[in-house]
């Protein structure tokens, strides 16, 4: 009779509930903030080879040091402890073990100090053994067996068969789990012959066998192997191929969409976009499989020759402003058939260089117009603004140049009288330059007068607020200033008088900031007493 090593698996989980044991150096139950722990719970015992594996669930508490565990041969008592040290982790590998015998084991929390908790419920376990036996008598048969349904009974000879490769064992399992035992055993394994034990009427698994090995290996013979279905094999040698960085092994597949996904991805891998050449010109909704490769090169090599290779005209010239712009070289965006896209090709390179001469590069007038203004808001001159025609624009030109470099001579360039005004008005403003108000025409009034205001609110100066000439923002002028001072005293220095009030400017002054500050003694320097009355009861009212 022939001797087999028979390897016998128990990989079940026992759980035994029984009364608590108390280990040999007992159990603590200890009160107060030093209180044990409770014991852990959900005890497992996993079988392997000459081992057992045990794993519970954790306990939750800042005090836990960790666990003791407690081994015996007799179940329920006689236990001793196994580990030198409390154990960290909720897992532990019992080593060294004899198959076939059943060990018992109950675990213990270990607090900071040592205090032990009661033990846990029983589990128990048998490790698996190496048994020498002959191919009539099949033990591993026999234990599997005792698993009860069918279904347990095939996991387990699945588990035996796909650990140590065993064929046998699959054949043992139920006619409809057998080959997928097998398929697993051949991938261990990388063995196409033993892929070919496989059913040959189970086509799919067998492809499926030879599909596997094939792709981690990267053997293109395993593809070849496949049948009946020319995808899977497709898709097979084309990864294959990639994997080898072989043009030629990506020229055999048969399926054009294979061998473009093939194409592209040796392109990729090698960061050759002349690999995307080989493509077909096949389109889908997003355009043509070789543009959208090139692309993908595209990210990270920006050559000109690149662009060549684009099939879609679109994407031809948008490469060439790509690059263009990446190279600071306007001829690579003139090689684009799309007028648009070279002006504005230049207009980018323009601006990253703030370097207004290549604007003269561009053929149309509005975007020639819009890239000085790009430029000189970058790269602020006046010769930039000089360049364009058009009056309208090259004032606003000048407006941004002056606003972006906070120099005033470039609000004195524009021509257009308003646009000046408010140049300069912003820039005082800006700088906090009340002397820059006074270069605003005196026909601009009302934006004159408010430059003067912001000015003088801004740094509490009253003094400024006599330059106003307008009724209204002069007393809003004091009045502003006194509100943020509160102190209604800076009105008396509202001195001015206007046709057009009814009352002398510091009453009103005064009338405004009572209503403010509902305070009545600023109701009482009011020198009208008609208004005075009427602060008294309007401006003080809730």
């Amino acid at each position: 009779m022939k001797t087999k090593v028979l390897i016998l698996i128990a990989l079940m989980i026992f759980f035994a509930g029984c009364p608590e044991v108390i280990p040999d150096n007992g159990g603590n139950n200890g009160t107060g903030e030093d209180t044990v722990l409770s014991p852990p719970t959900n005890l497992k015992v996993t079988s392997k080879v000459s081992s057992l594996e045990l794993t519970w669930d954790p306990i939750n508490s800042d005090t836990l040091k960790g666990y003791n565990i407690y081994r015996s041969l007799n179940k329920g008592k006689d236990y001793g402890k196994i580990n030198s040290f409390p154990v960290k982790t909720e897992s532990f590998i019992d080593e060294e073990l004899t198959g076939g015998i059943t060990y018992y084991y109950v675990i213990t929390s270990v607090t900071k100090t040592d205090k032990e908790s009661n033990t846990s419920l029983e589990a128990f376990g048998i490790p698996i053994i190496l048994n020498p036996g002959n191919g009539e008598e099949k033990p591993f048969v026999e234990l599997c067996n005792k698993e009860g349904t069918q279904l347990k009974i095939d996991q387990c000879l699945n588990e035996y068969a796909v650990e140590f490769n065993d064929v046998g064992a699959c054949r043992e399992m139920k006619e409809l789990n057998i080959d997928k035992c097998v398929k697993d055993i051949a991938v261990n394994l990388k063995s196409y012959a033993t892929c070919k034990e496989i059913k040959i009427t189970n086509v799919s698994l067998r492809n499926e066998c030879f599909y596997e090995i094939a792709i981690s290996e990267q053997d293109a013979s395993g593809c070849n192997q496949i049948i009946n279905d020319p995808e899977k094999s497709n898709a097979c040698n084309s990864i294959v191929a990639a994997a080898e960085n072989s043009i030629e092994a990506c020229k055999d597949v048969s399926v054009t969409r294979d061998k473009d996904i093939c194409f592209k991805a040796l392109a990729v891998n090698l960061n050759d976009y002349v690999i995307c050449s080989y493509m077909s010109t096949s389109k889908t909704s997003t355009g043509f499989n070789k543009d959208e490769c090139l692309n993908t090169i595209l990210q990270s090599i920006k050559e000109e020759a690149l662009c060549t290779f684009f099939l879609e005209e679109s994407q031809k010239n948008n490469c060439f402003a790509e690059v263009g712009i990446e190279l600071v070289n306007p001829l690579i965006c003139q090689n684009s058939t799309d007028e648009e896209i070279t002006n504005y090709c230049i207009k980018d390179i323009a601006v990253a260089e703030q370097d207004s001469d290549y604007c003269l590069q561009i053929t149309d007038n509005g975007i020639f117009q819009e890239c000085v203004i790009a430029v000189s808001e970058v790269n602020p001159y006046k010769d930039a603004c000089e360049l364009i025609e058009d009056l309208s624009i090259k004032n606003n030109c000048y407006y941004n140049t002056a606003q972006s470099t906070k120099k005033e001579v470039y609000c004195s360039y524009v021509i257009e009288n308003e646009i000046r005004d408010t140049c300069y008005s912003e820039l005082a403003i800006d700088l906090n330059k009340s002397e820059l108000c006074d270069k605003i025409r005196y026909l601009n009034p009302n934006l004159k007068n408010s430059c003067y205001s912001t000015i003088a609110v801004n740094n509490l100066d009253s003094t400024l607020c006599q330059k106003v000439t307008g009724s209204e923002t002069y007393v809003n002028c004091f009045t502003n200033i006194s509100i943020s001072l509160t102190d209604f005293t800076v009105c008396n220095s509202a001195t001015k008088r206007f046709p057009t009030f009814d009352f002398i400017t510091q009453d009103y002054c005064f009338y405004n900031y009572a209503e403010n500050k509902k305070d009545e003694f600023a109701c009482e320097q009011i020198m009208s007493t008609t208004l005075r009355a009427d602060c008294d009861v309007n401006a003080l009212a809730p």
